[in-house]
C-alpha cells in the first residue's frame, strides 16, 4: 500500500486486490482517495460540519453521492456480482471506510 499525504490530501493506492483498508479522520477538511484497480475511486471530503462521499467507476458503470448533515451515520454498499462492497460508518469521533474486494 502507498500513502501520500499532504496538508490538504491523503491518498491510499492498494497494492493487491481484495485490501481491507480502515482510515481514522479527526480533523475536517480531510481528502482521501482510494484506488484499487482501473475501474474506480472512492472519494471522502469532511467539512467542519458535513461530509460527501462519492464512490464513482471510471467506465460511467454507476455513480453514488451520499452525504452527511446529522450527528452519526452508518452507510452500506455492496455489489451482488461479487466484486466488492464497501462500508463506511461513523462512531463519536472517527470516520471508519472499509473496503473489501470479494
Amino acid at each position: 500500500m502507498v500513502l501520500h499525504q499532504s496538508k490538504e490530501n491523503i491518498k491510499l493506492v492498494p497494492n493487491q486486490s481484495g485490501a481491507h483498508i480502515k482510515l481514522v479522520l479527526q480533523q475536517s477538511g480531510a481528502h482521501i482517495k482510494l484506488r484499487t484497480s482501473n475501474w474506480f475511486y472512492i472519494n471522502l471530503e469532511r467539512t467542519s460540519n458535513w461530509f460527501s462521499i462519492n464512490l464513482e467507476r471510471t467506465s460511467n458503470w454507476f455513480y453514488i453521492n451520499l452525504e452527511r448533515t446529522s450527528n452519526w451515520l452508518s452507510i452500506s454498499v455492496e455489489r451482488t456480482s461479487n466484486w466488492f462492497s464497501i462500508n463506511l460508518e461513523r462512531t463519536s469521533n472517527y470516520f471508519s471506510i472499509n473496503l473489501e474486494l470479494t
